[in-house]
């Protein structure tokens, strides 16, 4: 069981400036190995002017190992204690012309015994994680019934213990979605994802890949019943995000929403 105590407190002042404030006590309670520990948070904003806006935050988060991570069948572990991460982030929120909105930040994580499965598949309290990054978002609504959204992230980690890359977590990935409304019922559905730079168990460059996901959905009668056909993977890529496990493969899938 865990019991959390939580409060937080929220100020605005005319949409030019606030800032939110809160904590939260946490005890993780099992028949051993029990523990209390506390997370919070600050964040803040303030509008530059009129379409422009920044916006920054500190926190202490606690993550508890999940009921797989202490009892699955060959990778559990009992001895596992709380993942505590310290997270710093800056960033601006900005309108663009022709509709177009930008948001982009950075930030710091320091994750202090990150939870993650061992080189013999055993999940451990792993090492001292050091992530910092970048992310940037692009949203245009300009045509009607179009939405359109580009994702670039770029992420750089180390394991502060060795001073090692960690291994399968990309240092650039970029991802574009597009979706339309037709009149007659119809909606489309784009996801393309380019990956790019990652390491494996033995820290030896991976190959970079792309994933492409595409979908139909058509409206049969009103908004009650729904025909859809899915394709994810649709180029068959080969890719790996953990050591000797290839990811599916294309997967198609049609069928029927009805709600009642």
């Amino acid at each position: 069981m865990v019991y959390t105590g939580a409060a937080e407190y929220q100020y605005q002042a005319d949409g030019i400036y606030g800032y939110s404030l809160g904590v939260a006590v946490h005890n993780f309670d099992r028949s051993q190995n029990s523990e209390t520990d506390f997370s919070g948070q600050a964040t803040a904003f303030y509008q530059l002017a009129e379409g422009s806006r920044i916006h920054t935050g500190i926190a202490q988060k606690v993550r508890y190992p999940s009921i797989s991570d202490l009892y699955a069948a060959n990778a559990g572990n009992l001895q596992l204690k709380a993942e505590v991460a310290h997270q710093f982030e800056l960033g601006l929120n900005q309108d663009l012309p022709l509709a177009t909105q930008l948001d982009i930040s950075g930030y710091v994580t320091d994750a202090d015994d990150y939870i993650a499965k061992d080189d013999n598949g055993q999940e451990q309290n792993i090492g001292d994680y050091r992530f910092m990054g970048v992310d940037l978002q692009l949203q245009n609504n300009y045509f009607d019934n179009l939405n359109l959204i580009f994702n670039y992230s770029y992420v750089d980690t180390e394991d502060r213990l060795t001073d090692k890359r960690l291994q399968y977590r990309p240092a650039h990935k970029l991802r574009l979605q597009a979706s339309y409304d037709f009149s007659f019922g119809l909606t489309t559905r784009l996801n393309a994802e380019r990956v790019i730079d990652q390491v494996n168990g033995k820290g030896v460059k991976m190959n970079n890949y792309s994933l492409v996901d595409f979908s139909l959905n058509q409206q049969v009668w009103h908004e009650n019943l729904e025909l859809y056909v899915r394709a994810t993977n649709l180029f068959d890529e080969l890719y790996y995000q953990s050591d000797f496990m290839p990811q599916v493969g294309r997967q198609v899938f049609v069928g029927l929403n009805w709600q009642l």
